[in-house]
Order: structure tokens, then sequence, then C-alpha cells
């Protein structure tokens, strides 16, 4: 129980340092109403300035006891101080209320200490400071929208017969939030076609930007593609629930030009690019793909697998322009060739592989579009993949997936 109270109180903690960074004083104090009318009363009642002082100066006070507890460590004491002001809760047995206060006091020191050493690392960084810096707050707070679709595609040849297939995927929107300490944050997606039943896809992706090298992984399962399938002259629909997909993908870079050029400062805005460069890139792509043709009516065959294990290697350029003091935009490819190819195409009783034929290759382009102002930034991202594996005489696989994020954030 101590422990769930611990972690209750800590969330608590969070919010009322969120909401002290938010809502500070000096926004109200700067642009203070003089009339101010609200529909819950009587319409001719107002707040009067002497309201408005009172209800600033406690914004103000609150604010600086979360800033003072934060530097001297007390931040759980505080907000257990607070939430029984607020309350109005008194202390029946002193014993408890010193036991809860010291137990509360060393879980403050060990969050202390382990805020210490995260800062250290956080600003231990071998960067050159009059081109890339980080943020000084140590919050950041973000919303973003995302989108994804994906075209799949093959074409072969089977015992003299030609096919060839084309599907595409639903198109895709989810609605994120998560805050970020240091660079360490959580985040939650939810995607409303889902919740409304119209939508089974799966997603999953673990990311990791720095400025010398960085990394994504993402799986996919999906279930609602839809598209057409051509075999010796023939074209036959596929509609939704006829194909199940499912792949891994990852990706890797690494920049030569890390003390300068900053990857995150366009994707995860850890860090802040104060002037325009960029870098040469080398990187490495691996993908494993997995697509099952259900058995349908009117198909020449009962059922067909298609499976691919690719792993290339390359290089590209990025760059960051700084345009103004406000504005960034990003702009960067990574062209890799491949280098290993295992896939092929089974129906009934025939299996027809893939032969690499030069060049099969990879393409990860990104871009993206970053305004800042005082604390608060906004912007857009995107990704376009392309990989095309395989050779038309035997069986070839082409792959094109784009995603775009609109975000906003604010730091404190």
């Amino acid at each position: 129980m101590r422990k769930v109270s611990l972690f209750f109180l800590a969330v608590s903690t969070l919010f009322t340092a969120i909401s002290a960074a938010v809502y500070p004083s000096k926004s109200y104090a700067s642009h203070r109403p003089t009339h101010l009318s609200f529909c819950a009363g009587n319409p001719g009642d107002s707040l009067k300035p002497k309201a408005v002082k009172r209800k600033t100066a406690k914004l103000d006070s609150l604010r600086q006891a979360v800033r003072s507890s934060a530097n001297s460590g007390r931040m759980l004491q505080l907000t257990d101080s607070l939430m029984r002001s607020k309350k109005k809760t008194a202390i029946k047995d002193p014993l408890r209320h010193k036991q809860r206060i010291q137990r509360l006091a060393n879980a403050d020191k060990k969050l202390s200490f382990a805020n210490k050493l995260l800062t250290a690392h956080y600003f231990n960084k071998n960067i050159d400071t009059s081109y890339i810096k980080r943020p000084s707050e140590p919050w950041t707070v973000k919303f973003r929208t995302n989108c994804s679709f994906a075209l799949t595609g093959m074409r072969g040849e089977n015992n003299g017969d030609s096919f060839s297939g084309l599907w595409a995927s639903r198109f895709r929107a989810t609605i994120s939030a998560g805050f970020v300490y240091r660079g360490i944050g959580v985040s939650a997606a939810i995607n409303p076609a889902k919740l409304a039943g119209l939508n089974k896809d799966m997603e999953y992706q673990l990311t990791s930007y720095g400025n010398r090298m960085g990394f994504d992984v993402i799986y996919e399962a999906a279930k609602t593609d839809k598209g057409s399938v051509t075999y010796g002259g023939e074209k036959y629909k596929m509609p939704k629930g006829t194909l199940n997909r499912q792949g891994l993908a990852a990706n890797f870079y690494y920049a030569f030009n890390g003390r300068r050029f900053s990857f995150p400062a366009a994707f995860s805005q850890s860090y802040i690019q104060r002037k325009s460069a960029g870098s040469w890139l080398i990187g490495a792509s691996a993908q494993w793909r997995y697509t099952k043709i259900s058995p349908q009516d009117g198909l020449p065959f009962n059922k067909a697998t298609l499976k691919s294990l690719n792993f290339a290697i390359g290089g590209g350029y990025g760059h960051n322009f700084c345009i103004g003091r406000r504005w960034m935009l990003h702009l960067s490819s990574l062209p890799t060739l491949v280098v290993y190819d295992h896939g092929n195409i089974s129906g009934d009783a025939t299996t027809t592989k893939s032969k690499i034929r030069f060049p099969n290759f990879f393409i990860a382009n990104r871009g993206a579009m970053l305004c800042s102002w005082k604390r608060n930034f906004a912007g857009a991202s995107g990704t376009l993949d392309i990989s095309n594996i395989g050779n038309s005489r035997q069986l070839e696989l082409y792959n094109m997936k784009w995603r775009v994020r609109l975000f906003y954030g604010f730091r404190f």
C-alpha cells in the first residue's frame, strides 16, 4: 500500500508541476482584464481587479513553492502538504504523521539522486553549442496526430504464367499525447477508427533518435488491406479480409557530423538546432514481411503465402536549414542496397523464389518543418519508405509507405 500511495503521490506531483508551469502568474499579471463576465452567475456579475490580484498571488506562490521544492528535492513532501491543506485534514496521530513524512523524505532523496544523475547525463554531450543545444526546461508535453498509408505490390512468373498483385492498406489515423523528462518520455495513442470497430489493424513503434546515431523499429499487422491479383491474364479482386499482412522493419543511421547536426531536433524536439548544418549518413535496414491470401471463390488457386526477409546497407545525407529565429526545415534521404534477400511465394503445390537483381534497394526519405516560439513548438514531419526487391522473371516485391505527423508541444 505504501508503494501505491507513493505512486499516486508522484502522479499528483507531476500534475502540480504542470499546472504551475502552464499557468504562470506573469501571464495573468501582464494581461489583467478590467471586466470579466461569467455565465455561471448573474449576467452583470464581473470579477473585480482585487479578486484577480488575489488569484494571481496564489498562483505565483504555488509556482515559486513548486520551483523551490524541485530545486531542494522535496516535491513529494510539498504535494502531500498541498493535498492535506486542500482537504483540510487534521493530524490525528502525530507519530504516524511523522513516519509518513520520513518515508516521503527518503523517497524524495532517492528521486533527487536519480534526477542529478539523469541531468548530468542529459547535458554531458559532445556537441557544438553554437549549432545545437539542449532545452533548458526539463519537462516537455507533446500532442500529436499521426497518419499513415501503405501500398504493396508483386509480380513474377510461375510455370510460364505471369502474375502480379497490388493491394493498399486502409488510411490510418491516431491521436497521441505524452510527456518527456530530460529526454526520457512516455506517450499513449488512440485510434478512433479502431475504437469504433472499423479498423482492427495494429502498429507498434520503438524509436530512439540521437545526434550521432539512432534507430526505429516498426511492427504492423493488417487485415483490412484490399486490392487485386492478376494471374494468367485474368484479374481478380481481393476484398477486405482476404489478405492477412504482417511486417517488421528496422532502420539504423549514423551521422558523421553529430556535433553540429541534430536528427532529434527535427523529430523528437529533444534538441534545438541554432544554425544550419548537415551531415553525411550511413545506415542499415532490415525487413521481414509475411502476407497470406485466404481461399476465395473465383481465384485460380486455393491459397497463397508470400514471405520475404531482406537486409540492406548504404549511405545518404541530411540537412537542417534554420530559417530566421523560429523556423527550421529538415530534409534527408538514406538509400541502401540489398545485400541479402530470401523470399518466396507459395500456392497450392508450387513455390517461386525471389533472387537479387542489382540494384535492389530501400530508400528512407524524411522531412520536417518546425516553428518554435518562447517555450512552445509546432510543426509537421513525414517519412516515405520505398523498397524494390527481387527479379520480375521470378518474383519481384515492391513496397511504399508514408507517415505524416502534426504536433504541438511546450516545455516547462
